[in-house]
């Protein structure tokens, strides 16, 4: 029995049925949309249709304990070519031991006695993966791309990447202005689409390819497609949450794109060994109306549908419209920048967020919000100048701004894996700063609030928050 390794897939050579089926149970999850396909149905990441089964490249590792002694693997794309056998001196920065040992990792990856430099540093937010990726691409002899889920963090990346390597950077997104002579590039994942995606003949020369934000990559499949045709022999992705606890395909689908972690991080592991402020999430009790006003008919707000038409659907009455709420987010903003505290209060809903802003007098950034406006705002909350803003989706992964001590999760929703990225955007550890204070909402009156806001209570504790308040 043999495996054939290539820069997407692996292909299972003479492989007997008994070790073929334990693959296939191994690789084989329920599917990301139940609604659609069935409470019941599976997906196997096991391709039988073929000559010779295969399954996704990253995946090999994770199988490895299924297979016989003696498997043999060949691999199917070119040596990587490093520059130096530890991480490179970096401007103005020194790595931490652990950001060495996922270094290194990379460096040492192999499926048996072959190289493999694939896999996820699995770090948590705050600790300093663009340090590691800076140090990656400086490693390399040939060209690297980094690639990005958003506009506004590949130009934070870029700038941040340019400064450590002391090299130049170009920029793929944005309206930004290309420069293909850089060796290191950031795209945004948008504009690789739109060039087709990396099977593209002008990026056959790549050596290494590494994604910002990975887990972003576990449910867009048209977002794998584009890394897929890649022949880079190096492939890491890096997230603070790399997995979906929720959705154990979308973690499957990750790896196989990637690879396995090959160090991982956590946050209370972090805070614990200093490279994290402290963090305490206080779950405030938010007053969600019993009855509602839906159709001129006065409605229990419990039989409400949660999603469906704006401004008539169970989110809107207990979240977005829901005025008592809103006065509090109002109120504890203002409470907390009369404080001297730099506050981020996120949200999810446009609407939402515009009427927050309203309220309290300040920029709601989005996806709509132009470039240079964007740049021009963050600037100023960097700088201090400004101290209190609301954003959407856009600031839920990767935005660094250290100085942020007090943060407001106002859009509630129920993913473990967003919710810690919203916190995340308040990890990064600045001189003076001593701690990180989130406040959450633990919203009653409609069943599906009470389970989101206790499956977000959950995360926090998971990830070695403290979390006091409502909901215990």
């Amino acid at each position: 029995m043999w495996i054939h390794v290539g820069t997407t897939r692996a292909f299972l050579r003479e492989m007997d049925g008994p070790t073929l089926h334990a693959v296939e149970r191994r690789l084989t999850a329920p599917t990301l949309d139940p609604e659609r396909d069935g409470p019941e149905a599976l997906v196997c990441l096991v391709n039988t249709k073929g000559p010779e089964p295969s399954i996704p490249s990253g995946l090999v590792p994770l199988i490895q304990p299924l297979l016989p002694a003696g498997t043999r693997f060949a691999c199917g794309f070119p040596d990587t070519h490093w520059r130096r056998a530890t991480p490179p001196p970096l401007q103005g920065l020194t790595l931490r031991d652990e950001q060495k040992t996922a270094w290194r990792a990379v460096f040492d990856g192999a499926i048996g006695s072959m190289q493999f430099p694939r896999g996820i540093i699995a770090h948590a937010t705050g600790t300093g993966k663009t340090a590691i990726e800076a140090a990656l691409a400086a490693s390399l002899r040939g060209p690297v791309l980094v690639v990005a889920p958003q506009t506004l963090l590949a130009h934070q990346l870029a700038a941040d990447i340019a400064k450590l390597v002391s090299e130049e950077v170009g920029i793929l997104g944005g309206g930004a202005v290309w420069n293909d002579r850089a060796r290191i590039q950031v795209a945004t994942i948008q504009s690789l689409l739109q060039m087709g995606g990396l099977a593209q003949p002008q990026w056959r020369e790549l050596q290494a390819v590494l994604l910002d934000e990975c887990h972003r990559y576990g449910t867009a499949d048209v977002w794998r497609a584009a890394i897929e045709g890649s022949t880079a022999p190096v492939r890491v992705g890096f997230s603070g949450t790399p997995w979906r606890t929720d959705k154990p395909l979308a973690g499957l689908q990750v790896m196989g794109l990637l690879g396995p972690v090959l160090h991982e991080l956590t946050p209370g592991d972090a805070i614990e060994a200093d490279i994290l402020p402290d963090v305490q999430v206080t779950m405030v009790p938010s007053e969600v109306p019993r009855y509602v006003t839906l159709w001129g008919q006065r409605t229990f707000l419990a039989s409400v549908k949660w999603r469906g038409r704006d401004r008539y659907d169970g989110y809107s009455f207990a979240v977005i419209d829901n005025v008592t709420r809103n006065n509090l987010i109002v109120a504890l903003a203002r409470r907390a920048e009369s404080e001297g505290k730099t506050v981020l209060v996120l949200v999810q809903s446009l609407r939402h967020g515009a009427a927050l802003a309203a309220a309290l007098g300040v920029p709601f950034l989005d996806g709509a919000t132009p470039m240079p406006v964007r740049q021009s705002v963050v600037s100023e909350y960097r700088a201090g100048t400004r101290r209190l803003l609301v954003a959407s989706t856009i600031f839920d992964e990767g935005i660094n701004i250290p100085a942020i001590d007090f943060l407001i999760l106002g859009g509630g929703g129920k993913s473990p894996i967003k919710a810690l990225q919203r916190v995340g955007r308040g990890l990064r550890k600045v001189e003076g700063k001593r701690g990180l204070a989130v406040v959450d909402f633990h919203d009653v009156g409609h069943p599906v609030t009470l389970r989101h806001s206790l499956e977000r209570r959950r995360a926090y504790g998971q990830a070695g928050y403290p979390v006091q308040g409502a909901g215990a």
